[in-house]
């Protein structure tokens, strides 16, 4: 989920450039969505399952939902086929160079 975002932000740096942003900063984004977001939906998981066990597998099938739902959503779509017609199998011969 984290991969649209990052693709996003390095494809427009000049948004960094103009946010006076420093690498470090850079660095935490990055790591803040590709780490502290997941651990944030686990740390909330774990806290609901010592509540209620019921709530947090709820809670668990949810949030894998959701991420499931945002992963389709930003899938690329599927190429178009093209047919594959009698020269893609079996193409002419070479005609002679002369």
């Amino acid at each position: 989920v984290a991969q649209p975002l990052l693709d996003l932000l390095g494809r427009n740096a000049a948004f960094l450039v103009a946010h006076d942003a420093t690498p470090i900063d850079v660095v935490g984004v990055a790591l803040m969505l590709t780490i502290g977001v997941p651990l944030l939906l686990a740390l909330l998981v774990l806290v609901v399952k010592r509540l209620s066990p019921t709530a947090a597998a709820v809670l668990h099938s949810t949030v894998l939902v959701v991420l499931g739902a945002l992963l389709v959503l930003v899938a690329p779509p599927p190429r178009p086929e093209r047919r594959r017609t009698r020269e893609d199998l079996c193409p002419p011969p070479p005609s002679p160079a002369w």
